[in-house]
């Protein structure tokens, strides 16, 4: 926080690490959520989207008359 109270920052903690591989969720110190991480970390599907690129885009990066 001292980085972010130097340049005038907003900044506010919202939790901490721990070693314990749990994903822990407290509020007024009532427990709403004490869940692995694992399947959150290791677990979790990975997508690979295609891209393509727009007409409008390939027209500007047209090069092919500069001489």
């Amino acid at each position: 926080l001292d980085l972010f109270n130097k340049h005038e920052l907003d900044s506010a903690v919202i939790g901490e690490v721990t070693d314990t591989d749990r994903f822990v969720l407290t509020y007024d110190d009532e427990v709403y959520a004490d869940i692995p991480v694992q399947p959150l970390a290791d677990e979790a599907p990975v997508y690979i989207l295609e891209g393509e690129e727009k007409e409008y885009n390939t027209s500007k990066n047209d090069y092919s008359n500069i001489d």
